[in-house]
């Protein structure tokens, strides 16, 4: 089973004015998300564009935690800046996938 890093956050405050904003920046890769061995990862948005969520999928429960502390470190002042408390990041288990 994979495991994920999903990360959720409002868009809009801080360093990200909108929705582009914060696009650019997940697109710099500012931890290295193939260095990272991420295997794919998806963008979910809010339909007013002021609310992210980010899944990023591993192959192993210890990759994704590396790479949450590796996201922790590089962006807790970013997220501080945003006015969240802690990292708006989880790591998660897959343990069950079911397709209808």
């Amino acid at each position: 089973m994979s495991a994920l890093v999903l990360v959720h956050h409002p868009v809009g405050s801080g360093p990200f004015s909108n929705f582009d904003a914060w696009k650019r920046a997940f697109d710099g890769d500012p931890v290295g998300r193939a260095a990272h061995d991420v295997q794919r990862h998806w963008i979910c948005r809010s339909p007013e564009a002021d609310y992210v969520a980010v899944g990023l999928e591993f192959a192993s429960l210890d990759r994704a935690i590396a790479f949450k502390d590796d996201l922790d470190s590089a962006l807790g002042e970013v997220w501080a800046k945003m006015g969240l408390e802690g990292s708006p990041a989880r790591v998660m288990e897959e343990v069950e996938a079911v397709s209808y």
